[in-house]
């Protein structure tokens, strides 16, 4: 978090220990009681950023840290096995500080041995205070209620979330099939929106008033989380066999009883119009530029751009994954080069900004958090965007003897400050796919990339590989063509293929009112010229 300040700390600002929720009687905004090194003039930061507060964590690092603790993974069965205890009651209490000894953690052992102690708001933090906005939800009663409308359909397979109008939800956040899925889970899984919603209850049973002040130490009911993987850093005292965790870093084999597919709608979403086959539309730099002053405590404007700033990731893997996709009534054209490079820039947030409820008066640019980091192996239900491109391998294996050795759908890498791993029409990952084929005693591979977003016109390439490392070759291919904002990288094709080794196809045209499928014919024809390639290769 070395690109992200705090007005109100000073640099190198650690978080020794995290306390008790606290607001003022006469106000809704909720504080969190923090230790720090050294001793800041603010002892609190606003709940907006819980999603970032994490023990031994240093704010407004004047240089890459290295995070604390040292690093375990464990599995659990099931999370009705845990016990409730008090940060007091671990073994070395005496090291704990004063404001967070009557803070919860949940007590459990795991095949090793050794006695977890997990905090029960960073757990939670994790699993739910994603960003700013389900941060400040969480301690509203009925607030999900009052925001979202979810229609669920086991029978078709598929969900519906209506982002009401009145719903502060960051649209920009929405854009991100990561914080798509997550949120689908919070709000349609029975067991997660059955936990999210106890911690408002807590703290509506538990707070307690006291000199024009509430206070609420965190505690909620955890879902069940069977079978779930964690990686976690922590204080490991082997003395007491007790691991007193920080952060955890991972959760993965998270089960989903969600509906394969999950729209959202929102009465602005749009719909772009305006790509034409594979090809066209314009390109852009693809990167972005990070470097943010939170002002603390300050409002944000609604009419304001919205960014989103990206923290220090949790990884999440899904044992079942399922597709989302944002649904529109109102469409748009799809801008020109020039208009696309003009409307990226207006999304560079200023270095000032407030990550508070945006307000039409407000002073900064409104921002949110994000700390999700979905590296589920779910590549396989993009395949239908190949449609036309595997019908015309068929037409290769059935017409002209080709024989297909292998074939994958690969996510493309999500590189710092780059953009272009994502779908800019639905924000879905952006995949390729990888084809070893034989003919005439020659093996090539073959790439294809999604481009139905239109934001470049890439030609399908055709490769024979001098070398057998094409499992790194293709990585770094990968990497290269991110970096490149969809540019085939042609150094490597001459690196790994040599000159004369490599070629690219074009793709046939399709109309806008074909959403990009072809005929029979058109199919024929590119096998027929895809053949006619590799037989002068």
């Amino acid at each position: 978090m070395h690109n992200i300040k705090f007005n109100q700390l000073t640099d190198d600002a650690r978080i020794l220990s995290i306390g008790d929720f606290f607001r003022k009687d006469s106000e809704s905004i909720w504080r969190i009681n923090l230790d720090f090194y050294p001793k800041q003039n603010k002892s609190f930061l606003e709940l907006s950023n819980a999603p970032v507060l994490v023990k031994k964590r240093t704010l407004n690092p004047t240089n890459e840290t290295n995070p604390s603790g040292f690093a375990i993974t464990f599995s659990i069965v099931d999370t009705k096995m845990w016990s409730v205890k008090t940060l007091s009651e671990y073994p070395l209490s005496d090291k704990i500080r004063k404001i967070e000894k009557e803070q919860f953690c949940f007590f459990f052992e795991i095949d090793s041995g050794l006695s977890i102690y997990l905090p029960q708001l960073e757990l939670a933090r994790v699993l739910f205070l994603h960003n700013a906005y389900l941060s400040r939800t969480a301690l509203e009663p009925n607030g999900l209620r009052t925001e979202f409308d979810v229609i669920s359909d086991k029978v078709s397979g598929k969900a519906r979330v209506n982002l009401l109008p009145s719903s502060g939800y960051p649209l920009k956040s929405l854009d991100d099939y990561q914080s798509r899925r997550l949120l689908s889970w919070i709000l349609i899984d029975k067991e997660a929106r059955r936990s999210f919603e106890s911690i408002s209850e807590s703290q509506v049973l538990h707070g307690t008033n006291k000199n024009g002040y509430r206070h609420w130490n965190f505690q909620f009911e955890p879902p069940s989380l069977c079978s779930v993987a964690f990686t976690v850093r922590g204080w490991n005292d082997k003395a007491s066999k007790a691991f007193f965790v920080y952060e955890v870093i991972a959760i993965q084999n998270l089960k989903a009883d969600i509906p394969d597919t999950v729209e959202f709608y929102h009465p602005e979403f749009k719909e772009t119009k305006g790509a034409k086959g594979a090809g066209g539309g314009g390109s852009s730099k693809g990167t972005l530029i990070d470097e943010y002053e939170i002002q603390e405590g300050e409002s944000a404007n609604s009419d304001q751009p919205h960014s989103i700033i990206q923290a220090l990731p949790v990884q999440f893997t899904f044992a079942n994954p399922f597709k989302t996709v944002k649904v529109a009534k109102k469409e748009q054209k799809r801008a020109s080069r020039q208009a696309t490079e003009k409307d990226e820039s207006l999304g560079v947030t200023p270095k000032e900004v407030s990550i508070e409820e945006p307000i039409r008066t407000g002073q900064h640019e409104s921002a949110d958090w994000n700390l999700i980091s979905d590296d589920t192996e779910d590549a396989h239900i993009y395949a239908n965007k190949f449609y036309c491109f595997h019908q015309m391998l068929d037409q290769l294996v059935s017409h002209y003897g080709c024989i297909i050795k292998s074939k994958q759908i690969r996510k493309l890498p999500r590189l710092a400050r780059c953009k272009k791993h994502l779908l800019t029409t639905d924000g879905n990952p952006r995949c390729i796919a990888v084809i070893e084929i034989f003919v005439d005693n020659k093996t090539f591979h073959i790439l294809e990339v999604d481009t139905s977003d239109a934001v470049n016109s890439l030609s399908t390439q055709i490769l024979i590989l001098n070398a057998t490392t094409w499992n790194k070759q293709l990585i770094e291919i990968e990497r290269a063509l991110i970096k490149k904002s969809l540019v085939w990288p042609n150094n490597l094709f001459v690196q790994y293929c040599g000159v004369g080794n490599f070629k690219g196809a074009i793709h046939p045209k399709s109309s806008v009112t074909g959403m990009g499928l072809l005929d029979s014919d058109s199919i024929a024809r590119w096998a027929d010229r895809f053949y006619r390639l590799m037989n002068i290769m």
